[in-house]
């Protein structure tokens, strides 16, 4: 098993020749296509092969590549295979290939230090031979597939930056940043296997499809394991699925245990579902989409399920749509617009096809409303759960998977938003117009006003000058050490206090919360940039239904300017005594931040009279929430 090296052109026809060689299968020729994208940091230049014709000899693998996870994982499945009969495993063949942005001579030995610079993926393609047996007769089948591939510098917001270690011409080193991809192999697991892998490997290295065929045969000890094996390989319920990442994520040691959320587009209308999975994927949380999709139409169609991971998002900051479906609607026509308008596309892992390809929004509502009318026209189908692995109540669903710590900040997430910017709104006047202002210099207060308080009293709802927010899920930590915040609370002294800011706030903050940034058109689609932000406790306000603001209750909050200018703070308070149990943590604008601590009757303004810009870039997350959570306990 030697070592081959080969060097590509992307003008010249290699990619062709070698997805060829291996079976022409779309998630290979997938990545040999991403590897001559313009947007990947580097360009590869030479593809290293190894190549092992895997004898198969009664129930072991000869002639292994290396002693790697995936090998093992290999020798597992023929194992399964021979114990299984059908169809019966001839021979396999295993090649790994390694992307590399350097040409190397074929034949030329690089050390280590130079792999490790250099390697930019890696993927490996099985090639087995199978005899399937029909009526007695023998058929030879030959069937590729790719059980592993990471490829670096490719979706650059990707919510679990991969970790694991490869065996590369005998050297052993860890790949630190790429995203993963697996492929199911039809037989040993399915796209739900391959769906919980790519979504949680960039946490655990461990979580593999041995790990959870084994959990769920210790977790159903009544029924044989050839029985469970042999009925998985087929698909996963949307239960089993939930039971493995709890429990293969209790027991691991490398995160916390996760408590997976299942939402769907039935239990909530489209645009929230989507907005949902918005949401967590700006956050960082993990998503696997669930689809139904038909075999058939007509009277008696049965159906398939089918599960990706969604790894990112795409943004078009030109999007029209935004704005102008309020030209058709009073929906959009509001105080704040979310981020999630411009949201296109989310990034996908599909088994079936390959890595990083991209579904938009829009389909995902029309795939819903077609799904629908098939259950419409199929009504015995809703009673029928065999026919559908995700069950037929959820043609269009998806899991959320945050730590199990922090499930209640989790759920309902497209309901946020919209809380704080209804808080915002009714506190601004509040403290807007507290003495504070006074302490304004002139270009301040021009600035504020230009920036902020114009908009907030003249256009509000206006199509044309409105707020826009983004809401994510940050620690405390991770807020405090922007350098951005710190820029802003530096050498500030909370008001009435010789306590400072940076202080204060490590105090009132909880150590998780919802972070809503305020932004304006002007700012959002060019420089990615914010006038201000909200924080909230979701953990401390009640559901929305329980949110009951009716006019009579806002009139006696919303005082006007001149009613409320030259009260002391704690007058004011006591007119906006909604805030005792909202769960408002913080509201920042352009030179001010007003605290409002959990159970203190008080809410705390600050000048920040040093404070250099009246906007700043928006908070960039580097960290999966899971790691991140892992982390912080």
């Amino acid at each position: 098993m030697t070592m081959e090296y080969r060097n590509i052109d992307a003008k010249k026809e290699s990619f062709f020749k070698l997805s060829e060689e291996y079976g022409s299968i779309a998630s290979f020729r997938r990545i040999l296509s991403l590897l001559r994208l313009n947007k990947m940091e580097k360009v590869c230049e030479t593809i290293a092969i190894r190549e092992a014709n895997v004898s198969v000899d009664g129930m072991f693998c000869k002639n292994k590549i290396d002693l790697s996870r995936q090998c093992n994982s290999c020798f597992r499945y023929i194992k399964q295979m021979r114990v299984d009969h059908s169809p019966i495993l001839k021979d396999k063949k295993c090649t790994k290939f390694f992307f590399l942005d350097i040409k190397i001579p074929n034949g030329k030995k690089i050390d280590k230090e130079e792999y490790k610079k250099n390697l930019i993926g890696y993927c490996i393609v099985h090639q087995d031979t199978l005899i399937q047996t029909n009526g007695g007769r023998e058929k030879e089948e030959v069937r590729y597939y790719v059980p592993e591939c990471i490829l670096t510098g490719l979706v650059k917001d990707q919510y679990g930056t991969f970790k694991d270690t490869v065996i590369l011409d005998g050297n052993e080193f860890t790949i630190d940043r790429g995203i993963y991809f697996a492929q199911q192999n039809g037989y040993t697991n399915c796209c739900a296997h391959a769906a919980i892998k790519t979504a949680l490997r960039g946490y655990d290295k461990d979580i593999s499809c041995d790990a959870i065929n084994n959990f769920l045969v210790k977790d159903k000890p009544d029924i044989k394991k050839q029985a469970i094996l042999s009925r998985v390989s087929k698909g996963l319920r949307i239960q089993e699925m939930i039971t493995v990442i709890k429990g293969l994520s209790k027991k691991s040691d490398h995160i916390d245990e996760l408590d997976p959320i299942q939402v769907s587009a039935h239990d909530l209308p489209i645009t929230s579902f989507i907005e949902t999975i918005y949401r967590a994927i700006e956050s960082k949380i993990p998503v696997i989409l669930l689809l139904r999709i038909p075999k058939k139409e007509g009277v008696g169609a049965s159906f398939d399920g089918h599960a990706v991971s969604l790894i990112g998002h795409t943004f078009n900051e030109n999007d029209w749509n935004a704005y102008g479906s309020g030209y058709f609607s009073d929906q959009n026509v509001q105080s704040f617009l979310s981020s999630y308008l411009w949201c296109d596309n989310y990034v996908i892992q599909d088994d079936n096809f390959g890595p990083a390809y991209q579904i938009s929004c829009s389909f995902l509502a029309d795939y819903y409303n077609y799904a629908v009318t098939l259950e419409k026209i199929n009504l015995n189908i809703s009673s029928n759960s065999a026919s559908n692995k995700f069950t037929s109540d959820y043609p269009l669903a998806a899991l959320i998977i945050p730590p199990k710590g922090l499930r209640k900040l989790t759920e309902n997430l497209h309901e946020v938003e919209r809380i704080a910017a209804t808080f915002f709104v009714e506190q601004v006047n509040i403290f807007a117009t507290d003495r504070l202002f006074t302490k304004l210099s002139v270009k301040n207060k021009e600035l504020f006003d230009r920036y902020f308080y114009y908009i907030f009293k003249n256009n509000l709802g206006n199509r044309k000058r409105t707020f826009i927010c983004r809401t994510i899920l940050v620690s405390k930590n991770e807020y405090l050490s922007s350098k951005d915040i710190q820029n802003i609370y530096s050498d500030h002294i909370m008001c009435d206090s010789d306590v400072s800011l940076v202080e204060g706030l490590g105090c009132f903050l909880p150590d998780y919360f919802w972070l809503t940034e305020i932004s304006v058109p002007e700012l959002f689609w060019i420089n990615h940039a914010k006038i201000g932000e909200i924080i909230t406790d979701r953990e401390e306000i009640p559901d929305i239904e329980e949110l009951e603001y009716n006019e009579k209750k806002k009139d006696s909050i919303l005082k006007s300017e001149d009613d409320l200018a030259g009260q002391p703070t704690q007058e004011k308070k006591t007119n906006a005594s909604l805030l005792e149990s909202i769960g408002l943590r913080l509201i920042r604008l352009p030179y001010l931040v007003c605290l409002f601590p959990k159970g203190d009757d008080n809410y705390y303004p600050t000048y920040l009279s040093k404070q250099a810009n009246p906007h700043q870039p928006m908070l960039e997350k580097k960290e999966g929430i899971i790691r991140q959570y892992k982390k912080g306990k």
